[in-house]
């Protein structure tokens, strides 16, 4: 089933689950809104430039779902749980924290950052069950 692309609510659902990670990430057990920060002095560019980067990579990952979103299996929330559990481990764990220096998954920072990173990730997922589900509907439904 091809449908067309609601680049608004791609982008709002975006947006929104940016703002749900932040929001967990400062009420998390180790209370830290980093990744601006960690993006702006790892691109030299500063915290403004890492708060953007972090944002236009949640956007990005909410108009990969929207287009993914009819090809995926089960219902909708599986769907995005599982969508942002494949974004963490390929995107997060394998790429960006090696490349930081972090190690597959973290493990040379602590042994709780892949657990933590799931779990902003899911909450990020949030949004795209609330804002981007809402439009789609299962066939036969």
């Amino acid at each position: 089933m091809i449908r067309s692309l609601n680049w608004k609510n791609a982008i709002f659902a975006g947006i929104i689950g940016t703002i749900f990670f932040d929001l967990f990430s400062l009420i998390s057990p180790r209370d830290m809104w980093d990744i601006p920060e960690i993006l702006g002095e790892w691109s030299g560019l500063g915290f403004v430039f890492g708060v953007l980067w972090h944002y236009c990579n949640g956007v990005l990952f909410a108009i990969v779902y929207s287009l993914l979103v009819p090809f995926l299996w089960g219902p909708h929330w599986f769907r995005a749980i599982s969508y942002t559990t494949v974004i963490t481990i390929l995107f997060f764990w394998l790429l960006f924290l090696p490349l930081m220096g972090y190690g597959i998954a973290g493990q040379n920072e602590s042994d709780s950052l892949a657990v933590i990173s799931l779990l902003r990730h899911w909450v990020y997922g949030l949004a795209l069950i609330l804002v981007i589900n809402r439009d789609f509907t299962l066939p036969g439904k």
